[in-house]
């Protein structure tokens, strides 16, 4: 996956020291794009520093990327990933 600006995070479930993170950003081709990642703690800090100075990421350095797609997760996609265990 090619590299991206985020724009958006949002935590979608801590439990422990692990979390699954929803990301929204712009990839840099145009296309508005979601990435779910699994990681730990360390990682979403890291994450979250990222997005914070709006620095240019790969994800998969962050965590372990179970999902990605164009546009918004729609509801089963949301539905599947609040049932995934850490």
């Amino acid at each position: 996956m090619k590299q991206q600006k985020l724009s958006h995070v949002e935590k979608v479930r801590f439990e422990k020291s692990k979390a699954l993170v929803l990301v929204k950003c712009a990839h840099e081709s145009g296309i508005d794009i979601f990435v779910y990642l699994k990681m730990e703690r360390k990682g979403y800090e890291q994450l979250m520093g990222a997005y914070e100075t709006s620095e240019t990421v790969k994800f998969s350095d962050y965590g372990e990327v179970l999902m990605f797609g164009k546009g918004e997760p729609n509801e089963e996609t949301r539905q599947f990933m609040a049932s995934i265990e850490l």
